[in-house]
């Protein structure tokens, strides 16, 4: 089936059948007992977490887009005669249509989590064209080359002080799970070298699981999933504080709960959403932050004091 295709049968269905499951591809939503959010969770030692999301908050991007983005280039990279020429039209038929989401995506004509899927769905239906271990070599090495792939000066910075005090640091992303693995490894090299290596052993991420060798996919989307995940860690005494957290949107709000009064609560480069959900989402208990980075300039801005310009008007 056509990326295009199962899009549509995905709107005609109002969202009843996930793209996914027309590639097909098995869904799970019982992933706390995958073997792969099991290992991660034996691996966490038993401590005080500062929790963040990833992409736009400590990732200048989105993690998924640039895993989509270098698929596709390293299909194209390489000699087209290489291909059977049939399953290479349909691959570039389906991404031609990919690249349409992707701008409505980012304009937010349509919800984001069906262009990750509709991403997801193109790495499935076509992972046969590549050689996946040495894919996993090209991403590894264009996340090193990528000046973007630097984080954020201020949620860096607030990474170091947490390490600094003594606590770790987990991610909690939608992010595909090979893709993240290798980030969280170029994060870890640059906290050797920015800070001290011993640090590097105290950060921590958890993904989506996406297995290319198993055609099954195990998202970790929304607060609800975060949530299931961070009440494991908390039952079974992982996280004995959590001590902050950092967020992008307006979902996060609901992230806030397992913070203690008076704890920080750091929203960068946020949404509009965000300060449009406050009054009724916003935890009196909790002091939220509103941070802008901006090439040289990052500031904090007053919520009372916030004037959004709607140009849609």
């Amino acid at each position: 089936m056509k990326l295009s295709e199962a899009i549509t049968l995905h709107t005609q269905q109002a969202g009843k059948t996930d793209i996914l499951e027309l590639v097909p591809i098995e869904i799970r939503q019982d992933f706390l007992s995958e073997q792969y959010y099991s290992e991660i969770i034996d691996t966490l030692p038993k401590w005080d977490y500062f929790l963040s999301d990833l992409d736009g908050t400590f990732f200048r991007g989105m993690l998924s887009q640039e895993t989509f983005s270098l698929f596709s280039k390293y299909i194209k990279k390489r000699n087209l005669l290489s291909y059977d020429l049939h399953e290479l039209n349909r691959f570039l038929e389906d991404n031609k249509y990919f690249d349409i989401l992707e701008k409505q995506a980012y304009n937010k004509e349509i919800d984001f989590k069906l262009y990750i899927n509709a991403g997801t769905f193109l790495l499935f239906k076509h992972k046969n064209l590549i050689n996946w271990k040495k894919f996993l070599i090209y991403l590894e090495n264009n996340f090193e080359k990528k000046e973007k792939i630097n984080p954020y000066r201020f949620s860096f910075q607030k990474m170091k002080d947490v390490l600094l005090a003594g606590h770790n640091f987990l991610f909690i992303s939608w992010a595909p799970s090979f893709a993240l693995e290798i980030y969280l490894e170029w994060v870890k090299r640059y906290v050797s070298r920015e800070i001290w290596s011993q640090y590097a052993e105290k950060i921590f991420a958890v993904g989506s699981l996406v297995d290319t060798r198993k055609d099954y996919s195990i998202p970790l989307f929304g607060p609800q999933h975060k949530k299931s995940f961070i009440d494991l860690l908390r039952e079974k005494n992982i996280i004995i504080n959590t001590v902050g957290w950092m967020g992008d949107t307006a979902s996060d709000y609901g992230l806030s709960q397992w913070l203690d009064n008076g704890n920080d609560f750091y929203f960068m480069n946020p949404e509009e959403g965000v300060f449009k959900k406050y009054d009724s989402l916003y935890n009196p208990s909790i002091n939220y932050h509103f941070l802008i980075e901006r090439k040289d300039l990052i500031l904090e801005l007053d919520r009372e004091k916030i004037g959004i310009v709607n140009l849609n008007k």
